[in-house]
């Protein structure tokens, strides 16, 4: 059964240290455990990353089923991760995307909470991570989204058929985020 892992993010690389990117700096970290795991960052705008998705997915002919998407949550106190395997765009356009080209909500996803803005979202999502918050990313936040994209696959593999839609968990790695 293959995979495929996508985080979202932007290019070019004057984006890349920013909090809309978690996605990328997910999956530069993320070293699949089996051959049959495919790593994805979409080359176009976050808006754009659903078009993107649905080519590789159709080439390399993996079910939507076994999608995961990393990506970055505003909405979310920062170092707060939640899985979801459905669900709406919650405002986030890279998501909206997803579901537009694919014609559907129902793909499991990663969201990582990058804080809630003191002023404009999109200055806040497209601004860099402060020191403090990249030692925090570094000291476990994006291992353990890491941890979390193996246990899925790991479950998947076992899980086959079985209906999970409804399923939503909540991680926290250090009691102080």
């Amino acid at each position: 059964m293959e995979y495929l892992i996508v985080g979202l993010g932007n290019y070019p690389d004057q984006y890349s240290k920013t909090r809309h990117n978690i996605g990328f700096m997910v999956l530069d970290l993320f070293e699949p455990e089996k051959k049959t795991v495919w790593k994805y960052k979409p080359q176009t705008m976050m808006n754009n990353s659903g078009k993107g998705i649905k080519r590789r997915l159709k080439t390399l002919n993996i079910p939507i089923e076994n999608l995961i998407v990393v990506y970055d949550d505003a909405s979310m106190d920062f170092g707060k991760i939640r899985y979801r395997e459905s669900g709406s765009a919650g405002g986030h356009n890279g998501i909206k995307s997803i579901i537009h080209e694919l014609k559907t909500d129902e793909f499991k996803r990663i969201k990582v909470g990058v804080g809630l803005p003191d002023g404009e979202i999109i200055d806040h999502v497209l601004g860099n991570f402060s020191d403090d918050e990249f030692t925090q990313l570094n000291d476990g936040i994006l291992d353990e989204v890491i941890r979390i994209i193996n246990e899925k696959i790991k479950a998947g593999r076992t899980r086959i058929g079985r209906n999970c839609a409804s399923e939503a968990q909540i991680y926290r790695i250090k009691q102080n985020f």
